[in-house]
């Protein structure tokens, strides 16, 4: 079994870039906004007006990614959907030849 060269100890190979997918990316921000919104509401000052309208913005903004990341979710048809054929092989790859 062979796997690709990746890495500085080879000659002329480059790292190969990470991707980024706009769900990961959403994933990541909404994890931020809801740390930030447990801090707000943990903390006195979420108590005061001011807070509370930071609260309210980190809730609509968590709302936005949510309803963000169920919509890019129902975009990716799962495969085999279509068809109606099922997806489930249930076998076992076997990596030593």
């Amino acid at each position: 079994m062979s796997y690709p060269i990746t890495g500085s100890s080879a000659k002329g190979a480059s790292p190969l870039p990470q991707k980024t997918t706009p769900s990961v990316a959403l994933h990541d921000k909404l994890a931020r906004c809801v740390k930030q919104l447990g801090d707000w509401q943990g903390c006195p000052s979420g108590k005061t007006p001011e807070g509370q309208k930071i609260i309210d913005n980190l809730r609509a903004q968590i709302a936005s990614l949510q309803s963000q990341i169920q919509g890019s979710s129902n975009d990716v048809a799962a495969p085999g959907a279509a068809s109606g054929g099922s997806t489930n092989t249930g076998g076992l790859l076997d990596v030593y030849a």
